[in-house]
């Protein structure tokens, strides 16, 4: 074999290699599916954490949902990039064949004495989820605005946290 069909050879393996590596993402990590997973051959699967009892989507490139589960278990895939939801929250996520792609979420829970809810907002002002107080929501790490009562409070999610907003000033039943 001659010198250029090694070089050839050498460049072809590390293309094979660079191509399939997993992208950098401090959120999401990637591991070899376990043997009884029940996971379809050729397939992957998606499993986003967090401290909530909530649901999480995954949608393709043009928004159509592909599949969806309960925070904390996994969802089967085709290999592809997709976009996974909690919450109107979202964030890319890649399906490998016989991977578990494992994403972080987080948690907000806003206390209160009353049975009010409290919104979370984008930063646009856009609704993307509310909840009672004192009941958890799950989003993708990143900062959002609460608000109760008209009072907008900034705060951050953070993966693998939850995040407690103390008591917040809530009406009483007189000033209804």
């Amino acid at each position: 074999m001659n010198l250029k069909g090694v070089l050839i050879g050498l460049l072809s393996l590390l293309a094979a290699f660079s191509c399939t590596k997993a992208p950098d993402d401090p959120f999401c990590r990637y591991e070899p599916l376990p043997a009884n997973s029940g996971i379809p051959s050729g397939q992957g699967s998606v499993q986003i954490t967090a401290s909530a009892d909530e649901y999480f989507y995954i949608l393709d490139k043009t928004g159509k949902e592909i599949t969806h589960g309960r925070l904390n278990m996994s969802a089967a895939a085709k290999p592809g990039d997709y976009v996974s939801k909690v919450n109107d929250s979202t964030h890319p996520v890649q399906v490998r064949e016989n991977t578990l792609t494992k994403c972080s979420a987080g948690t907000i829970v806003l206390r209160g004495s009353t049975d009010e809810y409290y919104y979370v907002l984008d930063s646009t002002g856009h609704e993307m989820a509310h909840n009672k107080l004192g009941t958890s929501l799950a989003f993708f790490p990143g900062k959002y605005t609460l608000q109760v009562n008209s009072t907008p409070q900034e705060f951050e999610v953070k993966p693998d946290a939850v995040t407690e907003a103390g008591n917040v000033p809530t009406r009483n039943w007189q000033d209804r």
